[in-house]
């Protein structure tokens, strides 16, 4: 978003719960139009609710590069969790990610290369206690902080999405047409209710 040089206000807005992310829980199937189609009009009407100005063009190029990007170039089957078990879902795309992080944690900036070799054996040891703790009853698992995820709202039928909802500027009187048929389809905030499960995220280790 900071590419297109989208406000902070709007860009707060989409990233907030239940907005874009709702295109994670939708049927994939239904992601390229209706999925679009209803985060689009969910974002224009925090706007508007807010006093926020809608930012038409910038949001036109954003999608474009959503479609080409989140829908061509890693098509909704690489992370899309429709009738995915919530409980082997990982809250990371790269299952290195927390690993890097404890690296990084424990590293200064440019390590020799022996603390470097050092501190991954460490890392390793450690694990390697922790498993057998673990295995034997003597350790507890990682604690697991709890992970949410949108509620699946309901879509809007096919009929009520109009080409105007392409975010053309000389689309504006007819997009505002087009968001009213959606604005029914819209679940409020109070209808998004929170799933949750559990996030490898903010895993504790424990010495024992």
């Amino acid at each position: 978003m900071k590419a297109y040089r989208l406000p902070d206000d709007e860009a707060e807005i989409a990233m907030a719960f239940g907005v874009l992310d709702m295109l994670t829980v939708v049927n994939p199937d239904k992601i390229s139009v209706r999925g679009v189609a209803w985060v689009k009009a969910k974002i224009k009407q925090r706007c508007g609710a807010k006093g926020v100005p809608y930012s038409r063009e910038k949001w036109r190029q954003f999608w474009q590069n959503f479609e080409r990007t989140w829908l061509e170039q890693y098509p909704p089957e690489l992370w899309n969790i429709f009738n995915v078990e919530r409980k082997i879902v990982n809250q990371t795309n790269n299952p290195l990610e927390r690993f890097h992080r404890e690296v990084n944690a424990r590293l200064k900036r440019q390590p020799s290369l022996k603390r470097f070799v050092k501190t991954i054996e460490e890392i390793a040891q450690h694990y390697v206690i922790l498993r057998r703790g673990i295995i034997s009853g003597v350790a507890q698992a990682p604690a697991r902080s709890t992970m949410r995820f949108p509620r699946a709202a309901k879509l809007p039928e096919i009929d009520d999405i109009e080409e105007s909802d392409s975010e053309n500027e000389d689309a504006a009187g007819a997009d505002s047409n087009n968001s009213d048929h959606i604005e029914a389809a819209l679940s409020s905030d109070e209808d998004l209710e929170l799933l949750y499960d559990t996030s490898f995220e903010n895993e504790e280790a424990t010495d024992n």
